[in-house]
């Protein structure tokens, strides 16, 4: 009977240890890095290049005095701006390689070239 409580209370410890330990990885896997960006005059200030690593949650905080249409090539995701109104950009950094960030006209065509780029650096 004791042999069982003594194996039981380790077999417990174990599951533990392994559920400790897949859940920091998990974490490490899908922390979010938050970077912001802001736009006047249809130009980004500061930096036109923002690095994060493959693997978590990317998030641009988004600023703009004009309100546009923004588009991640490679992703695809497309984000609204208003003037004045802060704005998130999120998602999961899967895919490694450099993409472009750009405006967008009423049409949907790119009308002025990159604003910016994210840089999704390989684990």
């Amino acid at each position: 009977m004791k042999q069982s409580i003594f194996f039981t209370g380790r077999l417990i410890a174990l599951l533990f240890l392994f559920g400790l330990t897949a859940f920091k990885a998990y974490a490490e896997s899908h922390k979010t890095t938050v970077q912001q960006v802001i736009i006047t005059n249809g130009e980004v200030e500061g930096g036109t290049t923002l690095r994060f690593d493959q693997g978590g949650t990317v998030a641009v905080d988004i600023k703009s005095d004009q309100a546009m249409e923004i588009h991640l090539h490679g992703y695809d995701i497309k984000l609204s701006l208003e003037a004045g109104v802060p704005s998130r950009l999120a998602f999961d950094a899967k895919v490694a390689g450099r993409f472009s960030v750009t405006r967008h006209d009423t049409h949907g065509n790119d009308s002025h070239g990159a604003l910016f780029y994210i840089e999704i650096y390989p684990q």
